[in-house]
């Protein structure tokens, strides 16, 4: 049972940003369901697509673009591609991009109690007594049966988990701009 995590590769991909009134709206550390009050968002494009603006190579389009943390936003083919997977455990909220195409911010709601907090090696905020950080991951396999895209409560805000079934699907479906970092 291989676990990951996925982060944008916003080295090569292209990054979207929001509006600086909006960015708190994206950042979804709670994981509860957004999608019956949600009014979709503008966001802008990629900086590094401006004519002069830094000196740094032109971003990819990608399917997973770069926004904010542990938020991921999926392509319109990407959403369609892993739909299956991740039904249920997931929101996709629809973004505004200004040439049109279309992007979804995913809310995971899917928050999995699947560490073995015994044998897992992890740091706490000495103010809060809240997880910081984890060195080592393990987990408790027959929790994660079904599990596509989640996220475990000691890191909820932090970060968002995948199984090896998403991964392979993200290759099979030739789906570009996430970086798999092994958990387990």
């Amino acid at each position: 049972m291989n676990v990951y995590r996925i982060k944008p590769n916003s080295d090569t991909f292209e990054r979207i940003y929001a509006r600086v009134e909006d960015r708190d709206l994206l950042f979804f550390s709670s994981a509860q369901p957004l999608s019956a009050k949600w009014i979709p968002l503008p966001v802008l494009p990629d900086d590094r697509l401006l004519e002069n603006v830094m000196d740094e190579p032109v971003p990819i389009n990608g399917d997973f673009p770069s926004l904010y943390g542990p938020t991921p936003v999926f392509s319109e083919r990407a959403w369609e591609s892993l739909y299956s997977l991740v039904n249920g455990s997931v929101e996709a909220l629809p973004l505004i991009y200004p040439s049109g195409e279309t992007y979804f911010a995913i809310n995971v709601l899917d928050v999995v109690d699947c560490l073995d907090l015994t044998k897992t090696k992890l740091t706490r905020n000495d103010v809060t007594g809240r997880v910081s950080s984890i060195q080592e991951y393990h987990f408790r396999p027959h929790l994660l049966t079904g599990k596509h895209m989640f996220k475990l409560p000691e890191t909820k805000a932090l970060e968002v988990l995948v199984s090896e079934e998403f991964k392979q699907a993200v290759e099979a479906n030739g789906l570009k701009g996430l970086i798999f970092r092994k958990r387990t």
